[in-house]
Order: structure tokens, then C-alpha cells, then sequence
């Protein structure tokens, strides 16, 4: 059924609703892994859509997607289209605050469940090309990509990183 449920939605993504996307946000994440990355590329589509909520909740399906959408992010990273550059370092950024946020609740009582380790795990595997995008699109010709991009690893803004620190990262992740 969820399968069938997806196809339905993957379908509806096309169309103006919001509330077919909001209802994605809630639909696909709880689908197994492997039948949401149908999803991946409308919901990337979507980024661009005009109404915000469904910007915003196809930002929230894709970082909830976890290592699964990010060969596509990466890819869509490189668009000439400087809005969906700076969306997509939104959404790569929502992912490593959740990743950093499920490293800091590991030494809870409580086990994670099976469908988030294997969120993270994800994550976890694809996080050095997820931070060498950050970082690339950190130096993008447009400010605004720049700046997103910036604020998704941590910093804030590149006039408050010291050129030395941000070559230092960057020559970490290599």
C-alpha cells in the first residue's frame, strides 16, 4: 500500500496544491527508504515551486531523506539556477544539524529507533561530500548562495570567519 500510496503523491507533486505537498512531507518520510527516492526529484522541483509552504516542506521531505537524496542534492547543487543552489545548501545543512543533533542523543538510555539509525547512517556516509558541497557553494558568485551555504556549516558569516579558519577546514575535510 505504501508504495502504491507514494506513486500517487510522487504524481500530485506536479500539481499547485499545497496541501498535496505538506501531505508528502508527512507521507514520504515514512515510507522505506528505497521507495521515497522516487520522490528525490520532484521534491527537488518543488524547491522552486512559487508558495513557500511547499518550498518548505519539500526542504523538510528531502533533509528527512537523510544519504538517500544526497547524490541528487549534490547534483542539483551544481544548477545555474542560483535559488535552487541556495535551497539545496539549506536542505544539506538541515541534514548535518540532524546528524550532529542524533551524534549528541547517542549516549541516551533510550536506542534510537531502526528507521533513524539508518536515517543517519546515511548521513553519516555521505557527510564529507555533503560538507565539500557546503564548502564549494561557500565560495558561489552569488552572495546569497554563499551565505546559506556558510549558515549550513555552522558559520554564520564569512566576514566573521578569519580566511586561515576557513582554509583550515577545508583542507581537513581533504
Amino acid at each position: 500500500h505504501r508504495e502504491q500510496a507514494l506513486k500517487v503523491v510522487v504524481e500530485a507533486l506536479g500539481d499547485e496544491s499545497v496541501e498535496l505537498v505538506r501531505m508528502a512531507e508527512h507521507i514520504v518520510p515514512s515510507f522505506r527508504i528505497e521507495a521515497a527516492a522516487d520522490a528525490i526529484e520532484p521534491l527537488i522541483n518543488n524547491l522552486l515551486f512559487e508558495d513557500r509552504g511547499v518550498q518548505y516542506h519539500a526542504k523538510v521531505a528531502l533533509a528527512h531523506l537523510g544519504g538517500t537524496a544526497v547524490p541528487a542534492l549534490l547534483e542539483a547543487a551544481k544548477d545555474p539556477n542560483a535559488d535552487l543552489r541556495r535551497r539545496i545548501a539549506s536542505v544539506l545543512g538541515d541534514m548535518r544539524e540532524q546528524f550532529a543533533a542524533y551524534m549528541d542523543t547517542l549516549d541516551d538510555s533510550a536506542p534510537p529507533t531502526q528507521e533513524l539509525k539508518a536515517r543517519m547512517d546515511g548521513i553519516r556516509g555521505a557527510l564529507p561530500r555533503i560538507l565539500r558541497c557546503l564548502i564549494a557553494l561557500a565560495d558561489d558568485k552569488d552572495a546569497t548562495v554563499c551565505e546559506r551555504a556558510l549558515h549550513a556549516l555552522g558559520f554564520g558569516s564569512l566576514s566573521r570567519i578569519p580566511e586561515e579558519v576557513f582554509d583550515e577546514y577545508t583542507a581537513a575535510l581533504e
